[in-house]
């Protein structure tokens, strides 16, 4: 996949501090040793580092996730970058909101120079001083061309390798209110919703997502999102997860975003999706506001969804 162009050598800072990426997500959960051979199946580095299982994509260099051990599946805490001059503008602004800076999450390393907040579920934020590591354009896919009149490569030389975190989707106990921290206090742009769903970008020229959320009974969590070179490589690694036992949702369309999917049911209760195609939202887009029909929440076309699909397995 060819890197991103970049629009602007610096962009400008915005009249408010704000995020320009999601940079990784913090997960605690049972079964360290499962969690090796599925994600490793699915195409990710995985392996122990400082007490935790390190996630990384093809091209990352840093953990796109970290895994700690622990009796239950949980979201533990998000990470988003944003510039180094926005981390002091960042702690004025928190404290005009009238909340207060937190701790890290016990046996998390915070990144150096990083600030942390709770968002309205309870759950930790950091906001650590980055490069920008969403694409500063749209990336397109990259099909492979053999010479000559063939054109489909090889199913042995094909295998998803996914090159990068694009999003994760949690659940949300009060998506409205969810909606207000992620936009005031982090500084995002909605991209498409309604009463059920949302989806947030980057300001600085971000995915149609980078963090998106569903309306539900409590916090909880949904689905990590990883971008793949084209929809072969979807295919692909769709088939060899089920050939794995591991059974999924796709192929499909969204609509909220265009991208095409194929989620991979994990065996603790959430999903894990690769996808390509995304839609892009330059930096200072205005983004026209678009009630999404309840039909088009989830998709566009593909197989029936699964009945567990958009079910919390979080307890009632």
């Amino acid at each position: 996949m060819d890197a991103p162009q970049a629009e602007t050598a610096q962009p400008r800072l915005l009249d408010h501090p704000a995020a320009h990426s999601l940079l990784a997500v913090g997960i605690v959960q049972p079964r360290l040793e499962e969690a090796v051979d599925f994600y490793s199946a699915f195409g990710l580095s995985a392996r122990e580092e400082h007490g935790a299982l390190a996630l990384r994509a093809a091209t990352s260099t840093a953990p796109a996730a970290t895994l700690r051990e622990g009796p239950k599946r949980r979201v533990g805490h998000l990470t988003f970058g944003a510039y180094e001059e926005d981390i002091p503008r960042f702690k004025t602004h928190i404290a005009a909101m009238g909340l207060k800076l937190a701790d890290p999450p016990k046996g998390v390393e915070p990144e150096p120079g990083s600030i942390w907040v709770m968002d309205p579920d309870g759950m930790a934020i950091q906001i650590a001083p980055s490069i920008k590591t969403n694409p500063d354009a749209r990336r397109q896919s990259q099909f492979a061309d053999p010479d000559g009149w063939r054109h489909c490569p090889d199913r042995a030389a094909t295998r998803a390798a996914p090159q990068r975190l694009g999003h994760t989707f949690l659940f949300s106990s009060d998506i409205e209110r969810t909606n207000r921290f992620y936009q005031n206090v982090l500084g995002l742009g909605l991209s498409d919703g309604n009463q059920y769903v949302s989806f947030l970008h980057g300001k600085f020229g971000s995915d149609h997502h980078i963090v998106g959320f569903g309306q539900s009974h409590a916090h909880g969590f949904h689905h990590l999102s990883f971008e793949v070179a084209n929809i072969d490589q979807i295919g692909v690694g769709g088939q060899h997860m089920a050939s794995l036992g591991h059974t999924g949702w796709g192929f499909g369309r969204h609509v909220a975003g265009s991208n095409w999917f194929w989620y991979i049911r994990d065996p603790w209760g959430g999903w894990i999706e690769y996808f390509c195609d995304i839609d892009y939202i330059p930096a200072g887009t205005q983004v026209p506001l678009r009630e999404l029909a309840p039909e088009d929440s989830v998709y566009l076309w593909g197989p029936p969804m699964s009945e567990d699909f958009i079910v919390n397995p979080e307890p009632a």
